[in-house]
């Protein structure tokens, strides 16, 4: 059996898991997640909706903070 140190591990990307909890990643998440909400709002009518009943559009999330304060949290009821 190989050991732990030989086995090939195509899934650990070094270049993304380098940076995870460091400033860049939060700005390639903060990006990815801009271009969520612009798509979720422009495409699926139900999220437009819950943002516009929320009195916001994705422009209006500027920070993390605002994603968490005017985002409307989803529950399994809804």
């Amino acid at each position: 059996m190989p050991s732990v140190v030989q086995v090939h591990r195509s899934y650990w990307n070094t270049e993304i898991e380098s940076r995870l909890n460091t400033p860049g990643m939060k700005d390639i998440q903060w990006a990815e997640l801009k271009k969520r909400l612009e798509y979720f709002y422009e495409a699926t009518p139900f999220w437009r909706s819950r943002m516009e009943r929320a009195g916001n559009e994705p422009g209006d999330v500027r920070t993390w903070d605002d994603f968490h304060k005017r985002i409307p949290v989803l529950t399994k009821d809804q």
